[in-house]
């Protein structure tokens, strides 16, 4: 089969591995799940994290490298309008034990000098709107979620009963919660 592709095909492929390769130049991850990440951390003035484990990015502050998490978004509303940034926090791990939980969440969240939150327009491409809280204030806001849910979990385990397939937790930060909370990031004009 013969493919002749068009100009613009061309182009889009060709933006593509440039992309790759500059992302592999800088030693930052190519996974396309992590890009966003990469340019939120970029655009606020973090490191990105070029290690598959740890922090999402970080921040120096004075000569300190500040663990920092991220949570992004795109898309658009039933409206039209786009997206509000949220934060997400899906696959925490269930705890043995309420204490166990409860230090596993300050390690996740806790520890974090700033969670940020992202939101990229879906047609562009473009990080359209960053807020960040502290992981102390994160940490504040989902313990009481990620606390209900182990309380449910755990009374079902005791009760003889079966656990769901994936027992892991989850919690989110809403809209509203990051406009009470939150701090409103200015991003630099492109």
């Amino acid at each position: 089969m013969n493919i002749t592709l068009t100009p613009e095909a061309m182009a889009i492929i060709e933006a593509e591995q440039r992309t790759v390769r500059l992302l592999t130049e800088a030693g930052f991850p190519t996974d396309t799940r992590k890009r966003r990440e990469v340019i939120g951390a970029l655009m606020t003035g973090c490191l990105p994290n070029k290690e598959k484990k740890g922090a999402d990015c970080y921040m120096v502050v004075e000569g300190k490298k500040l663990p920092c998490e991220r949570k992004s978004n795109a898309g658009f509303k039933s409206g039209g309008e786009l997206k509000n940034p949220s934060g997400a926090f899906t696959g925490l791990s269930l705890q043995d034990t309420k204490d166990e939980q409860r230090k596993y969440m300050i390690r996740k969240v806790g520890e974090m000098h700033r969670v940020w939150f992202d939101n990229f327009d879906p047609n562009t491409g473009a990080l359209s709107q960053v807020w960040w809280m502290t992981g102390e204030k994160a940490l504040e806001i989902l313990w009481p979620i990620v606390e209900r849910k182990w309380n449910n979990l755990t009374e079902i385990k005791n009760k003889g009963g079966k656990l769901p397939k994936d027992p892991r937790l989850d919690a989110n930060i809403s809209w509203t919660k990051i406009q009470k909370h939150g701090h409103n990031f200015e991003l630099p004009v492109i």
